[in-house]
């Protein structure tokens, strides 16, 4: 089945003539290879957000709805 859907995809790929769709299914490509770096600073703001919730510190998203509705009706 793979190797199916792989050979679809090439036959498919053969057919474009377009140097901008092939430049961006490349890049797609491409990207599925790369991890992202957090910044120091986004490693901090993962560590904090963490160790709030093992606090208890967090809310659900409910609570977060039910405030924003509450807030928005108080304007």
């Amino acid at each position: 089945m793979l190797q199916v859907k792989q050979n679809e995809l090439i036959d498919e790929i053969k057919t474009i003539e377009d140097i901008e769709v092939l430049e961006l299914l490349k890049s797609v490509l491409d990207s599925r290879l790369k991890t992202y770096k957090l910044s120091d600073d986004e490693v901090g703001m993962v560590k904090e957000s963490r160790e709030q919730i093992e606090q208890g510190k967090s809310k659900t998203q409910d609570e977060v709805i039910e405030g924003m509705k509450k807030w928005l009706g108080d304007k």
